[in-house]
């Protein structure tokens, strides 16, 4: 298997805590996350249980609040341990997705900053797979992974 190291550039942490009014039908609650850009606007927020959390519900929400004007990735992540942890990414305009480069690196960030990781180098693991991302405070991010054909297409008039 072949496996791609990218840098991803230096995030920017917009804001360590941020506490968002969300409302649903005949309810409202409150949602705590970070907001760190890596270029596109990413809200991370700690969950105890990823695996069965609305990421549908909530990411739509959360993705359309009033905060981001432009909308915003959003991280649903849980801690395995120091340098373990397990991520539902959805991304703005699309809907849950399989995996995030960027949410990945601001996943790591936002744990890292928050002291729910001890090391600068974490596994990310996502339904498509699992990611390595290393982050030193104040540089850049560097994201590793597999680098598999998730998709091929060939045109009607084009010949292999």
């Amino acid at each position: 298997m072949t496996y791609v190291r990218v840098d991803m550039g230096k995030p920017n942490i917009i804001s360590q805590v941020l506490c968002l009014e969300i409302e649903e039908e005949t309810k409202s609650f409150q949602i705590e996350g970070v907001h760190v850009s890596m270029g596109n606007p990413h809200f991370v927020t700690f969950v105890s249980d990823v695996k069965n959390y609305p990421v549908e519900k909530h990411g739509s929400l959360i993705e359309k609040h009033s905060h981001f004007p432009n909308r915003t990735n959003v991280e649903f992540i849980q801690i395995d341990d120091e340098d373990n942890l397990m991520m539902r990414v959805w991304e703005r305009s699309v809907g849950e997705t399989l995996s995030c480069g960027s949410g990945s690196c601001a996943a790591v960030v936002a744990a890292i900053i928050k002291n729910k990781v001890k090391k600068e180098n974490v596994l990310v693991k996502i339904s498509g797979g699992t990611l390595q991302i290393d982050w030193k405070r104040d540089g850049n991010a560097f994201l590793q992974g597999p680098a598999t054909v998730s998709y091929t297409h060939l045109r009607a008039h084009e010949t292999p």
